[in-house]
């Protein structure tokens, strides 16, 4: 029962949000560390629909992004492209990312769900689907990401200013 009240709750709070009309989309950097096996730095271009309001914020849009490892052995690089959507608390991503080593691919369709703060920073776990028989064997399937949001406005709305973008104000 009381989950069933819990689910209520959120969606009344989320769909309050929804009734607010959307800032326009504005590109925002994301920068993030991973962790698969290996250390990762990643960068990504997030493409954000912002909407907020009632104590509710929710980004969401497209990404495309590339990384890289960190460390001695085989050096790899994985562009990826993906989608976001960050709710107050809840984060969800999904991407396929192509892993390059020295002399492997290795493509992986990876669902990560976790925790944000505002959509601003997001703590995700994700699991790495192959979608080939190609394997980089240093590679793990499960992947721990901390990712930091740099949309414009949305940190503007906690009243943070941005050192780059747009001179609107």
């Amino acid at each position: 029962m009381s989950r069933r009240i819990a689910l209520l709750i959120a969606v009344c709070i989320t769909g309050g949000a929804l009734a607010q009309e959307p800032y326009p989309a504005e590109w925002a950097l994301c920068p993030s560390i991973a962790s698969q096996g290996q250390v990762y730095g990643e960068l990504d271009l997030l493409r954000a629909q912002l909407i907020e309001g009632h104590g509710v914020m929710i980004l969401y849009g497209p990404f495309v992004g590339v990384g890289t490892n960190f460390g001695p052995g085989e050096r790899i690089v994985v562009p990826k492209a993906g989608y976001e959507l960050s709710m107050t608390f809840i984060a969800v991503r999904a991407s396929t990312a192509c892993y390059y080593g020295e002399h492997k691919s290795d493509l992986r369709f990876l669902p990560e769900v976790g925790l944000t703060c505002f959509g601003l920073g997001d703590l995700t776990y994700g699991w790495a689907i192959p979608l080939t028989d190609d394997r980089i064997p240093d590679l793990s399937t499960h992947r721990l990401a901390l990712t930091l949001n740099l949309h414009r406005t949305a940190w503007a709305t906690l009243g943070v200013r941005l050192p780059f973008g747009k001179k609107d104000d």
